[in-house]
């Protein structure tokens, strides 16, 4: 079954997987950027991410089975950007508390909305194997954390700017993956 009403649900993955890859590039590029900028542009990631999830349920509200969790996604990462805001001061040791929280978090929603997708999705082990890298990456940081307190803003850029790529990777794969639905061939 060919459908074009979905080809804008597929850019919404290539937007939002430009605007992660582009973030971490940057990261990488340019690690000793200051706090202050770094923050900046953090909290507007996840402000941006959340603000385009909000923007993909209202587009595909009838299509979208199970809502609450992906509200549910959008709403952490847009309280995230705005607490980022508000404490513009925020330690780096709060701030990557606060990020590892964020993947463990949003790995998990997102296995919850694979899985509402069941009926449609035949393999939907890109997006489980995503969530689980998202949900690692948070154990990670919260172990790094523990380990290695001393070095949390060094740490913090590098492991933004490779998650950041990583979940730009997984949100291109995705929407590729997903297309196939469309046009006849089985995920």
């Amino acid at each position: 079954m060919k459908d074009d009403a979905y080809k804008p649900f597929f850019h919404f993955y290539v937007y939002n997987a430009v605007l992660a890859m582009v973030f971490g590039v940057i990261l990488l590029i340019i690690p000793w950027i200051s706090l202050p900028l770094f923050l900046f542009i953090l909290a507007g990631f996840f402000i941006a991410d959340g603000i385009l999830h909000v923007i993909n349920i209202i587009r595909f509200s009838r299509a979208l089975p199970k809502k609450w969790s992906r509200i549910l996604r959008s709403a952490a990462g847009i309280i995230t950007g705005i607490i980022i805001l508000i404490i513009p001061g925020i330690s780096a040791i709060v701030l990557l508390y606060i990020l590892a929280g964020w993947y463990i978090y949003v790995g998990i929603i997102e296995i919850i909305i694979s899985s509402h997708y069941k009926e449609i999705l035949t393999k939907r082990r890109y997006i489980v194997i995503f969530s689980m890298i998202s949900i690692i990456f948070g154990l990670f940081l919260v172990a790094w954390l523990y380990l290695y307190p001393d070095t949390a803003v060094v740490a913090l850029a590098w492991f933004l700017g490779l998650s950041a790529i990583l979940w730009g990777l997984g949100y291109l794969i995705y929407p590729l993956r997903f297309s196939r639905l469309f046009s006849g061939d089985e995920l």
